[in-house]
């Protein structure tokens, strides 16, 4: 049957976080490998979730052969997974103070949680009255000792706050009571290709972003100066954010324009867009079955040369040197054949 597969993510760059942040067991590779390959080799049509994932699919589909002749576009991105058009208007005047920074969604491997963690912890030094209110939790298949990690560095520092998850009217009434919604990035591929659509959440609720110049969706509202931006791995720049929002927030003037920028963004983004997918129900294609790809040639070729190795090491002039080696070593252990 036709099959139609949506790709929450490209499984190569989420395993290629992991790997930033520590060891991946093969089994976890071979796995990301098993669910990437079977799906792309199977599905006649895809979803993902930004146009740098789009352009990594098309390119995997023509490893193994299976672009479409006639051409049609067999990807679709569909970025955004909630009509923001059914979301209450977000208050306008800033919450009151203290500033409080919130952290919502699971915690992946691309978030920078040391960035996050070192930052308050200067902020705090410097006398800011800074809050951080964390919700959601730990990701399963992510690094195990993170939430830990994080519920002990939370328990040494009074500003910080884990609400864990809660049910959507819990979680809108604690992020309207907050200024700024973090999004921060580890340098890696996943974000590259990833999406972060918590920060429209945090947008509809009238938070401003501080977010990682990474990701589409984040080089969209820094265009529309709609929120605080800091280049990838900058370790000052979150620091600089919170000090810079400190001074805004009492009056509410830089805060609200870079709120209203956001929202006006939110306000004309493309909502999800099923036409990709009602066609595909409504007159289903099928993508070619696909032909040996680059991957497969090369793994034969590989094939092949080790046969030829495992040949040239019994053949009878290598045993010969082997044994004229021994001998030489047992005269003189330095002695060696080149």
């Amino acid at each position: 049957r036709p099959w139609f597969a949506d790709v929450p993510g490209d499984p190569f760059a989420e395993l290629h976080a992991l790997e930033v942040v520590g060891d991946v067991p093969a089994s976890r590779r071979a796995a990301a490998i098993r669910v990437a390959l079977g799906t792309v080799s199977r599905a006649d049509a895809f979803s993902v979730v930004s146009v740098p994932q789009h352009h990594a699919l098309i390119g995997q589909l023509a490893l193994l052969g299976r672009l479409p002749v006639p051409w049609h576009d067999p990807v679709a991105c569909v970025p955004i997974g909630a009509d923001p058009q059914s979301w209450t208007t977000a208050p306008s005047d800033a919450p009151a103070p203290p500033l409080r920074v919130a952290l919502s969604g699971a915690l992946n491997a691309w978030l920078d949680l040391p960035l996050l963690q070192s930052a308050l912890e200067q902020a705090w030094l410097r006398g800011m009255p800074v809050e951080l209110h964390v919700t959601g939790g730990p990701d399963p298949g992510q690094p195990p000792a993170w939430w830990a990690d994080l519920q002990a560095w939370a328990n040494a520092h009074t500003g910080a706050h884990l609400h864990g998850w809660l049910p959507e009217a819990d979680l809108d009434a604690l992020l309207r009571r907050c200024h700024l919604g973090i999004v921060l990035d580890q340098p890696s591929l996943e974000p590259v290709l990833g999406c972060r659509t918590r920060v429209l959440r945090y947008v509809q609720a009238g938070l401003t972003p501080v977010m990682t110049l990474a990701t589409p969706l984040s080089h969209e509202l820094s265009a529309r100066a709609a929120g605080y931006f800091l280049a990838p791995g900058d370790r000052d720049g979150l620091v600089h954010a919170l000090a810079t929002a400190l001074e805004p927030l009492s009056g509410a003037t830089d805060r609200a324009a870079r709120c209203k920028a956001a929202q006006e963004w939110l306000a004309v983004r493309s909502h999800p867009d099923p036409r990709h997918l009602l066609a595909f129900v409504d007159t289903p294609w099928r993508l070619a079955p696909g032909t040996p790809s680059h991957t497969q040639a090369l793994a034969a070729e590989g094939a092949q040369l080790r046969h030829e190795l495992d040949r040239l090491r019994t053949a009878p002039s290598i045993r010969a040197l082997n044994q004229i080696h021994r001998m030489l070593r047992w005269i003189d252990p330095r002695s060696k054949i080149t």
